[in-house]
């Protein structure tokens, strides 16, 4: 290695270093309030495994959003954050609830300008997605519906796109529906 590649690579490691720091202290000092929450692992489900184990498959925009402090069912004594999502459907794929307005539930948000982070995904007013929705009374999210599969339950739509976080996997919004089409009716 070159002496050149060897000071970009030490550059490179010292930048990192000196961001780190710098986040270490902005959170120390609460410059930057912040609460971290990360859900367990999941295991990776196809679009044909998360379209059978969804309650709801729905289709829509989404119109409203709402964080509030809840208890924690595990830890009484460590509340979290989650943030309500409305949804007003175009089309729903899946399921009976034929409601003007569907509310899901996200690990998430901020509360009283207190940013607490989670691996959940954040959505915007106004934002046109495909989701998939469970509902598990007993768990944080009581009897509200929840994305099924965290990150693996949504699309996001921009045009005739349909992309979710998880790299790979983007496609048409049409190619999407058919393929949950088609694995519903395989049941």
């Amino acid at each position: 290695m070159s002496s050149i590649q060897m000071t970009k690579k030490r550059t490179a490691l010292l930048s990192a270093a000196g961001l780190f720091a710098v986040f270490q202290a902005v959170m120390l000092l609460g410059i930057i309030p912040m609460q971290i929450h990360s859900s367990t692992s999941m295991e990776e489900y196809s679009v044909e495994q998360i379209s059978q184990r969804a309650e709801m498959i729905v289709k829509g925009t989404i119109v409203d959003a709402k964080s509030n402090i809840h208890a924690s069912i595990s830890n009484p004594d460590r509340p979290i954050v989650l943030t309500t999502y409305s949804l007003k459907p175009d089309t729903t794929i899946k399921g009976s609830d034929k409601s003007e307005i569907v509310e899901f539930k996200v690990s998430g948000g901020v509360v009283n300008n207190v940013v607490h982070l989670s691996d959940q995904p954040v959505f915007e007013k106004g934002e046109r997605v495909l989701l998939f929705l469970s509902k598990e009374p007993g768990t944080i999210y009581g009897d509200s519906y929840y994305l099924t599969g965290v990150t693996q339950g949504v699309y996001k739509i921009k045009g005739d796109v349909a992309e979710q976080e998880i790299p790979g996997r983007t496609t048409t919004e049409s190619a999407l529906v058919q393929k949950i089409q088609q694995a519903l009716n395989e049941n």
